[in-house]
């Protein structure tokens, strides 16, 4: 079973891309980054899934503005996160989907395909969205995070652990990315490899 608590990509106008994933131990995928670690647009994005979200009016609003400036992509971005934040996913992919239609480079749009194919659990497409938006920010340490989740849950656990030895080699603080893997160790049967990355996390994070 895969849970997911909050956005993982949400960029338009002030709300941000490319939050972390973090294993359950129990139950799969819940969403949690750490801020020392997260790009400021990641941090935009935990900002805005904390707030409401919009009102109809306001999507309303802005719907009504697009329709006489149907090319502003921006503004379509900006529609989708407000209908991603609101739990409209079917209406969020319409809008950033157009985005990508439009523009196959658009990072925004393409971050978060992949986050609402992630969230309706059709894994295969969020790692090939996931993976597009890697090719045009190959930096963002907490989209690869997203990805190794995404594998995980494909049960592709090499790739996965691939991955977040890769992000724990560029950024050996990362804690979502130690806490991950010693889940995923956990499942392929590493019980001391998984014990160790469990004990790093939780020195990092301050644990006993």
């Amino acid at each position: 079973m895969v849970k997911k608590l909050t956005t993982c990509a949400l960029f338009t106008l002030g709300i941000g891309l490319g939050a972390c994933n973090t294993h359950s131990e129990s139950n799969g995928v819940t969403n949690g980054g750490q801020p020392s670690n997260n790009s400021a647009a990641t941090a935009a994005a935990a900002e805005t899934a904390n707030n409401a979200a919009a009102p109809s009016s306001e999507i309303g609003q802005l719907e009504a503005k697009l329709a006489t400036d149907t090319g502003n992509i921006g503004l379509r971005n900006e529609i989708g996160a407000k209908y991603y934040a609101s739990g409209n996913l079917a209406k969020a992919a319409q809008y950033f989907g157009g985005v990508y239609q439009k523009d196959h480079k658009n990072l925004l749009a393409i971050a978060n395909l992949g986050n609402i194919y992630y969230d309706n659990q059709q894994f295969d497409q969020a790692v090939s969205f996931y993976e597009k938006a890697l090719e045009l920010n190959p930096g963002d340490i907490n989209m690869r995070c997203d990805l190794a989740t995404s594998y995980s849950a494909l049960n592709n656990f090499d790739k996965a652990i691939s991955i977040l030895k890769q992000n724990i080699k560029t950024e050996p603080n990362h804690l979502n990315s130690h806490y991950n893997l010693s889940v995923i160790l956990k499942k392929k049967g590493d019980v001391k490899g998984s014990e160790k990355e469990l004990e790093t996390y939780n020195s990092l994070a301050g644990k006993k």
